[in-house]
């Protein structure tokens, strides 16, 4: 290669090779193409970085300081974009992400500035507890595969603040996971809530109102908390 022009014709002929492909026996295959590049110091603004961006339908940017910080995997969703992604998703997934990217966006904002008091509010100190609740609840082992109903209706369970305590919440969230694995009425009783639910408004309400057959379901031994 001897200039920038000769990496882009590389990248562009590499990713055509990805797509659809009718056989001659009528059978259709496809080829997904997930091109990795390492930004220096977490700058994608580079050639290369923006090269391949402009060219697929989205990217994933694994932030180095969530790593640091123990996130597993360490995607940053603010940095990260899909070009496809709300046109294949459900309006529950759809008002769910919404919520759930405005609600980061705040907690950053409050995270940026809280060290500065010494004294914090208790709205602000229930939003640092709920992000640090979720961030925990995005974190998972390699070989850790939660079906995407599963994750809706415990994302909504974390979100009514149900779990007080992020080791209790792992340990019930383990639970869920085997249970939901391993039993056909559990995983029917998810798909029936998930969707008969149009919003996350209307999912978390359902919810509330079935929490104590919801839980126990899903194997997890159902605790009264006075402030749902």
């Amino acid at each position: 290669m001897n200039n920038l022009a000769d990496i882009f014709y590389t990248h562009a002929r590499l990713l055509e090779r990805a797509g659809n492909f009718v056989l001659a026996n009528g059978t259709e295959h496809s080829i997904t193409c997930l091109p990795v590049v390492e930004s220096v110091e977490g700058d994608i603004a580079g050639f290369i970085q923006t090269n391949l961006m402009s060219m697929t339908d989205g990217h994933i940017y694994f932030d180095v300081d969530m790593f640091a910080k123990g996130n597993r995997p360490a995607v940053n969703p603010f940095v990260s974009v899909s070009r496809v992604g709300r046109q294949t998703q459900s309006p529950l997934r759809v008002s769910l992400n919404r919520e759930l990217i405005s609600f980061l966006t705040l907690h950053r904002r409050i995270e940026s500035y809280s060290h500065f008091s010494a004294e914090a509010g208790a709205d602000i100190k229930r939003t640092l507890e709920v992000a640090e609740r979720i961030f925990a609840f995005f974190t998972q082992s390699a070989n850790e595969v939660r079906s995407i109903d599963l994750q809706t209706i415990i994302f909504c369970i974390l979100w009514i603040d149900y779990w007080q305590d992020i080791q209790k919440m792992e340990k019930d969230i383990v639970t869920m996971n085997q249970t939901y694995k391993s039993s056909i009425g559990a995983q029917a009783f998810v798909k029936e809530l998930v969707n008969n639910a149009k919003s996350l408004n209307e999912l978390l309400l359902a919810i509330r109102k079935q929490q104590d057959k919801l839980l126990s379901t899903l194997g997890v031994q159902v605790v009264t908390v006075t402030n749902i």
